[in-house]
């Protein structure tokens, strides 16, 4: 019974998650959704990729995301994917 309430917990933060970094790549803010996929990766690697490293990874990427969702990292909008590529080649053709 009690595998069954923390998995449906899980898939609640899961869930959840998703909707903030869903929601976040709406906005243009993908310094933040990478991020948040980082963090999962690093601390499920730090746990050696098990059952306990996903949740402890997905739970601290929902906290991560609940924070970054309210302060973004930058105070200006972060670029568009257009914008990204325009200043990559700017700074590749002044080499």
């Amino acid at each position: 019974m009690l595998a069954v309430i923390v998995g449906f917990m899980l898939g609640l933060v899961i869930l959840f998650n998703f909707i903030l970094m869903l929601n976040k790549f709406k906005q243009d803010r993908f310094l933040d959704v990478t991020i948040d996929i980082i963090v999962i990766i690093v601390v499920s690697l730090l746990y050696g990729v098990t059952i306990v490293g996903g949740m402890a990874a997905t739970i601290g990427s929902l906290f991560i995301s609940i924070y970054l969702y309210y302060k973004p990292l930058s105070t200006k909008k972060t670029m568009s994917v257009e914008e990204l590529c325009d200043y990559w080649d700017n700074k590749i053709e002044n080499m």
